[in-house]
């Protein structure tokens, strides 16, 4: 259930420029309110970047602030895809 998912307050950023940090989306997602996590995803053997992150907001409602503030806008020079994370 959707709704559900959203009242978790997790986040799924798709589409992130592999130079991003967690340094970076803590500091462009932390204006919509308080985190309790970031966690940049990693390939396992290379170590590199996937350009995919969970973001993990203290509030819900502060979780659905920044979906709607963020998904489908520029960041980095690329269109982010944010979902609600499962």
């Amino acid at each position: 259930d959707e709704e559900e998912e959203e009242e978790e307050g997790r986040l799924f950023v798709r589409n992130l420029p592999f130079s991003t940090t967690e340094e970076d989306l803590v500091a462009f997602f932390r204006r919509y309110g308080e985190l309790s996590a970031v966690h940049l995803c990693v390939d396992k053997n290379s170590k590199q970047p996937t350009g995919l992150a969970f973001v993990l907001f203290l509030l819900p409602n502060d979780a659905k602030k920044a979906l709607a503030a963020t998904d489908g806008n520029i960041y980095q020079g690329r269109l982010l895809n944010v979902i609600p994370a499962k």
